[in-house]
């Protein structure tokens, strides 16, 4: 158990690796172009909230609209696609107040970007 005592954990290391309760565990958060090839991505820790990396993303490029999932459901992203004169097609966390509105049609197209991970 020496071997152990004297293991140090390093904080300062940039890593999207990290333990939780089921184990290691990384996410990817990627920007797609629209048939599904990937543009940008990022890779964080498996308990890192979606929302901020995705704004980091969406900064360095140019779109007409956005499809993400319930976690990327954020009022600081909407802001952005909105001021970059886009379509947020993001449908709303069950425990917000006042819901927004999202085209069910063109949401299924996020099937294309699950796709391109899976590829990954």
């Amino acid at each position: 158990m020496r071997a152990l005592r004297d293991i140090k954990k390093d904080k300062g290391i940039n890593q999207a690796l990290d333990r939780s309760c089921g184990g290691f565990s990384t996410k990817v958060h990627i920007l797609t172009e629209g048939l599904g090839y990937p543009v940008d991505f990022v890779l964080t820790r498996g308990q890192a909230h979606d929302a901020p990396q995705a704004q980091g993303l969406l900064t360095s490029v140019a779109f007409d609209q956005i499809i993400a999932d319930k976690a990327y459901d954020d009022i600081k992203i909407r802001e952005l696609v909105v001021k970059k004169g886009a379509k947020c097609i993001i449908p709303s966390k069950s425990n917000r107040i006042n819901k927004f509105d999202h085209d069910q049609h063109v949401y299924k197209e996020r099937h294309l970007i699950e796709c391109c991970i899976g590829k990954l």
